[in-house]
């Protein structure tokens, strides 16, 4: 599994640009507009890899309402490539005292899902948004499934 990591992880130094390359890790350079990284994505996925996406492109800001809007690179790379995606929805609680929690999704098969009445952009907004759409509902699930457990150990 090979995860994409933003430029300003590559700018905080030598040793971290060596363990994100140690890691696997695939630049992103958010703000060069070089698609580059799509390639060697999908010759990852070509190759049985698996790819780690955050499509939100960034972390939330102290108050912002979770998960962030999601950009298309991952709805454009599993087109492209026929790969499902699996979404995963994370509390985001690490590095701190209170435990993070994972919940991970059926797998999707987005070209099923395109509507082929739309055009490409249509549909990559659409499929963006109800890919978005299923993290949230994983959110919701781990939600409820964290409340019961408060209710359990009362």
């Amino acid at each position: 599994l090979r995860a994409l990591a933003a430029e300003v992880l590559y700018e905080k130094g030598g040793l971290m640009r060596l363990l994100l390359n140690c890691f696997g890790m695939i630049r992103v350079d958010r703000d060069a507009k070089d698609f580059s990284f799509m390639d060697r994505c999908a010759r990852i996925l070509d190759q049985g890899g698996g790819i780690e996406i955050y499509p939100e492109s960034r972390l939330p800001k102290p108050g912002e309402e979770r998960p962030l809007p999601f950009k298309p690179s991952a709805v454009y790379l599993a087109l492209e490539t026929d790969t499902p995606v699996i979404p995963v929805y994370s509390t985001g609680k690490l590095f701190c005292k209170e435990r993070n929690r994972v919940i991970i999704g059926t797998p999707l098969n987005l070209r099923e899902l395109a509507d082929e009445s739309l055009t490409p952009a249509q549909n990559m907004e659409n499929l963006t948004e109800q890919l978005r759409g299923t993290v949230i509902e994983l959110k919701q699930q781990l939600e409820a499934r964290v409340e019961e457990e408060k209710k359990d150990r009362k």
